[in-house]
């Protein structure tokens, strides 16, 4: 509504006769003021909903936390914190370096610890870009889905330590 008014002025400063001779000037200068409005405008909306993304997917690893909570003794914490860590933010480096460490104290070589860590290594988190609102249901999905690929790793990589230390 302002952009039309503000075009709406510029054309009507170019229509005095006095100011006749200015009318490209006039004309120019409202194209100007019209595409910064425009960049301003997509840009306050870029800031709005490029944050979405990322709120809707940390809400679904909260929840994925809560729904599998973890007890451990109080020399696990660690652990258990590594875990926490990666279900709900992706971070992997942690639970990578306890999970090695467990391993290797399970007398298992170089080898067999690379290949049983090897999934957790190569996993990467799904990248959240700005969304639009109709977007909102894609982004649930794939943080959805990502989640269960963390619960699923998680699961294959305490088997393998607990089946170690009952051994």
């Amino acid at each position: 509504m302002a952009l039309l008014f503000v075009v709406g002025l510029m054309a009507m400063f170019a229509q005095i006769p006095q100011l006749r001779p200015y009318s490209g000037y006039l004309t120019m200068m409202s194209m100007i003021l019209l595409a910064i409005v425009v960049v301003i405008i997509g840009y306050r909306l870029y800031t709005v909903f490029s944050g979405i993304a990322e709120r809707i997917a940390e809400r679904i690893y909260e929840q994925h936390v809560r729904e599998s909570p973890l007890l451990a003794s109080s020399e696990d914490d660690a652990f258990v914190n590594a875990i926490n860590d990666f279900v709900k933010r992706g971070r992997k480096e942690e639970l990578i370096a306890y999970a090695a460490y467990a391993l290797a104290n399970c007398d298992m070589d170089f080898m067999e610890i690379n290949k049983a860590l090897r999934g957790l290594m190569d996993y990467e988190p799904p990248q959240y870009v700005g969304i639009w609102p109709w977007e909102r249901r894609s982004v649930e999905e794939t943080a959805t889905k990502d989640a269960e690929v963390r619960k699923q790793l998680i699961a294959e990589l305490m088997k393998l330590i607990t089946s170690c230390k009952a051994t």
